[in-house]
């Protein structure tokens, strides 16, 4: 392999992180634009990470915090939604 092509695939490399820290800066930019419209940016991607799972792999996830939710005593997510949140202790 010559110094050329080493040279190229190194700078063509930090050019492709340059890339990927303005992505980067972009994406807080958004989440920060969330919090300022009063948006819950954890909900939010957690929505993301859900949104890349398949269908198979987002019905396990679900099954398997159910399961942890109920041996912690919390119950049934599907439960707290129908009731809905706790009110705060006023």
């Amino acid at each position: 392999m010559s110094n050329t092509t080493v040279k190229e695939i190194v700078t063509s490399v930090e050019e492709l992180q340059g890339e990927i820290d303005q992505l980067k800066a972009s994406i807080r930019d958004v989440y920060e634009k969330a919090r300022d419209a009063n948006l819950n940016v954890k909900a939010i991607k957690q929505i993301i990470r859900e949104r890349k799972l398949s269908e198979a792999e987002a019905k396990e996830f679900r099954d398997v915090v159910e399961q942890y939710r109920v041996q912690m005593g919390m119950g049934p997510l599907f439960d707290v939604i129908q009731r809905g949140a706790p009110e705060a202790a006023e």
